[in-house]
């Protein structure tokens, strides 16, 4: 009779963090009288949560895969990560594998620590922390934690890595380098999970059995497949050597009864996301035949334990990511990707290789590879987008003395995609390994400037149009400031906001419109009819003019600022204008 039953989370009981389809069968639990409680790989938090919410009256759970134990209000069992661990995982990491996205550290009471506190999965855990009230995401980083101790006890480390093929590589150099120390497993394609090697959830129903005095027979276990990794079990003495009963009793067992999932073979596929390597899984589907040829020769020697692993009970993956099918097409993948370009984004370096190459292989009909150049069109588009500043809002240090936030305007930098994927295809194709900065179509006036906290640097006019005052800074010094008109606000001839250019530099023109022809002096274009230009009939600049009797659009200016401004600036000169 079964009085006591531990279930594991994840794909057994609960779906996301705490929905179950099986909510009668734990109100029958309660009302028989069973116990219940959870062992899981997350961290302790969860499985104290659901039975609370479940009302269940006794709360006993285990997080970690059995790291921490929880038992009615007491942590009875607690196997952490040592600091000194966490110190030289993340010591192997940045060393042999710095293209690490994220890492987080969870703590035995719920806590979470990132690397990057500010990380998208940083944010969405801090979310779900506050909605669900289990645990908190600490404020300080993980190299803050290491450095110095906040008390926290670790129960596992995280960590996502860009590609299938780093995470496989991590995976068996983590393994290598922590054997005897900690447990790595892979979850997913690109996460792996760190914890102290002396864990496992076994603890967790050894304690139970102790504490509470039960029998193998009075306990239950529900676990999903994927965790049924268990090699060794336990049979009772067979007194009398009788085959049928042999079997009959093997049969029994809760290794021949239990849920087993097929080993899945290794694969090598092409998508619309690019190459993807798919590693080989074991499973947990016996060979029954085999299994009990084994058990019967151990007994034949006398032997009471047999491990089903190291005898070869378990069927085998056909195909591994060592077979020579998943490795010829690897190498022909591999052969389209062998360039390396690394681009300069204006002193930021982004680096094209074999990784990123291969998300852009495609095959076609015929079953060729190729490298799509749409694909590598939409990277070099995301790049721009990352990098590029034309479209951009920007933080300035105005002469009023205070920051502002500057709209987008036709300044900046900016890649000229079109062109620059012709050259990337060429050097893909030929597999060149090289270095440059991308094509652009715009770039800054300033920008050589190493000392230059932007790409606006320090020439550049400054217009305030609320205020109605316009600053030239020549090398980072006040050259002219003087009093302008702006266009009509309140007749829909605003000027425009932004950050410009000067486009050109003209003498003795006339500026026409649909109502106007006006002479002027000095002309300096902005953006598209509005510019900087003397204005002869004016006498009052600044103050409120602007609102009612302004410009058509330009910065009307007064006549000496204006030729001074005009002999001392170039084509190119950045143009500042907010309100």
């Amino acid at each position: 009779m079964i009085k006591w039953i531990v279930s594991d989370l994840d794909g057994t009981l609960f779906e996301g963090h705490g929905e179950t389809a099986n909510e009668a069968a734990l109100k029958a639990l309660q009302r028989q009288g069973i116990e219940f409680c959870v062992a899981s790989g997350r961290m302790i938090g969860y499985g104290i949560h659901l039975l609370e919410k479940y009302g269940f009256r006794a709360i006993r759970a285990a997080g970690f895969n059995g790291a921490v134990c929880y038992d009615q209000g007491q942590f009875v069992v607690t196997d952490p990560l040592q600091v000194r661990q966490l110190r030289e995982i993340v010591a192997i990491l940045d060393g042999e594998f710095p293209q690490w996205t994220m890492i987080q550290v969870q703590g035995m009471n719920s806590e979470r620590i990132f690397a990057d506190p500010l990380h998208p999965t940083a944010q969405r855990y801090r979310k779900e922390c506050a909605e669900l009230g289990i645990g908190q995401v600490m404020d300080f980083t993980l190299d803050e934690f290491l450095n110095d101790d906040r008390g926290i006890l670790a129960g596992k480390l995280s960590l996502t890595l860009p590609s299938p093929e780093v995470c496989l590589a991590a995976l068996l150099r983590l393994r290598e380098r922590l054997q005897g120390q900690c447990f790595v497993t892979q979850s997913g394609k690109q996460l792996l999970e760190i914890g102290n090697g002396a864990a496992h959830k076994g603890v967790f129903i050894d304690y139970l059995k102790t504490a509470y005095k039960l029998k193998a027979e009075e306990m239950g276990w529900l676990w999903p497949a994927k965790f049924f990794s268990q090699t060794d079990y336990e049979i009772e003495a067979v007194y009398e050597w009788n085959k049928e009963k042999l079997n009959k009793k093997i049969d029994e067992l809760q290794c021949m009864t239990q849920e087993m999932t097929a080993p899945v073979n290794a694969s090598l596929t092409v998508d619309d996301n690019g190459f993807n390597l798919v590693e080989e899984k074991k499973g947990n589907t016996l060979k029954k035949d085999v299994v009990k040829s084994e058990i019967a020769k151990a007994m034949g020697k006398g032997e009471t334990e047999i491990s089903l692993e190291a005898v070869g009970c378990y069927e085998e993956p056909e195909i591994t990511i060592e077979s020579p099918e998943i490795q010829d097409k690897l190498k022909k993948v591999d052969e389209l990707c062998k360039a390396e370009i690394t681009y300069n984004f204006h002193g930021n370096e982004e680096k094209i290789g074999i990784e990123q190459i291969r998300q852009w292989v495609r095959q076609n009909g015929d079953g060729e590879y190729y490298i799509s150049e749409d694909a590598a069109y939409n990277y070099l588009c995301e790049l721009a987008n990352k990098y590029d500043t034309i479209n951009s809002y920007r933080d300035f240090y105005s002469s009023r003395g205070y920051w502002i936030t500057l709209e987008p305007g036709s300044y900046g930098w900016g890649t000229d995609v079109d062109s620059e994927i012709e050259l990337l295809m060429d050097d893909i194709q030929n597999k060149r390994v090289t270095s440059r900065e991308p094509i652009y179509y715009m770039t800054p006036y300033d920008y050589l400037d190493p000392n230059s906290p932007d790409d606006i640097g320090f020439t550049y006019i400054e217009i305030d149009l609320s205020g109605q005052y316009m600053w030239y800074y020549k090398d980072g010094e006040l050259f002219l400031s003087t009093p302008i008109t702006s266009g009509t606000l309140n007749t829909g001839h605003g000027t425009p906001s932004g950050v410009y250019y000067i486009h050109n530099r003209l003498q003795n023109i006339v500026l026409t419109g649909d109502d106007y022809r006006q002479p002027v002096n000095f002309w300096m274009k902005i953006v598209g009819g509005v510019g900087i230009h003397d204005s002869l009939w004016r006498s009052v600049y600044g103050g409120t003019e602007y609102l009612n009797s302004g410009s058509h659009g330009c910065i009307n200016t007064p006549y000496d600022a204006v030729e001074s401004l005009f002999w001392n600036t170039e084509i190119g000169t950045p143009v500042i204008m907010y309100y």
